[in-house]
């Protein structure tokens, strides 16, 4: 199923498909590992929801859900 990171139910692998962020936002990203086919998981919600924990490559980064939602996947 594709849709974009911020609907990924918690605790389901993923897999990066794309980034639309601006250039800024999408070199951090691609700084803290998050690129085309990594595996991220939603582990945690925040009490609203936003931010949300993620795992990446074995370590959890907190993403807003406003970049979360420039991030594709599928599961």
């Amino acid at each position: 199923m594709k849709t974009t990171l911020e609907k990924a139910p918690l605790y389901t692998c993923c897999t990066v498909e794309n980034i639309n962020c601006t250039s800024q936002i999408k070199t951090r990203l691609q700084d803290l590992g998050i690129i085309p086919t990594t595996t991220i998981t939603p582990i945690l919600k925040s009490i609203c929801s936003d931010p949300i924990a993620y795992e990446v490559r074995g370590t959890m980064l907190a993403i807003r859900n406003d970049d979360a939602k420039k991030i594709s996947i599928s599961y």
